[in-house]
């Protein structure tokens, strides 16, 4: 990924937590100024769309604290081992053979990955962002396959 989207929307740390109302506001006007309509030549007008994907798709990732963290991690170039990986799908399943309350375990998974990004523990940060994806699986009823091939 060779755009930094959080220098695109004006954020001047890369960083988990986000000043999410100054990114609002960063990203309207970046779209009020650098709309293809307010240039008048076919190149400028193409430079400029070409501006608002990335502004958009950027706005996109940085708003949502799960495709954030990806990034994140992406940028880090920091992977799961097949191991942990394995270690998160067993916990899932116990999870759901336990009837565990998913939204309670969403909420303080986020927690732990805010947590975890705060602290500059980025595999951690991983092991939380994995989890999260298997819960949100689990709670929205659509199992992954790591998952749902125990059932």
């Amino acid at each position: 990924m060779s755009e930094d989207y959080f220098a695109l929307l004006g954020l001047r740390d890369v960083s988990f937590s986000i000043d999410l109302p100054l990114m609002e506001k960063n990203y309207i006007g970046i779209q009020r100024s650098s709309h293809p309509d307010r240039f008048f030549s076919i190149r400028d007008k193409e430079t400029a769309a070409r501006h608002i994907a990335k502004v958009n798709k950027a706005y996109l990732i940085l708003k949502s604290p799960e495709s954030r963290a990806e990034y994140i991690l992406s940028v880090g170039g920091v992977k799961l081992s097949d191991e942990d990986r394995s270690k998160i799908v067993e916990e899932i399943f116990s999870l759901k053979l336990n009837g565990v309350d998913v939204g309670a375990e969403v909420s303080n998974c986020l927690k732990s990955m805010e947590k975890a990004f705060a602290e500059c523990q980025m595999y951690e940060a991983a092991i939380q962002l994995e989890r999260l994806k298997y819960l949100k699986r689990m709670s929205s009823g659509i199992e992954g396959y790591a998952v749902s091939r125990y059932s």
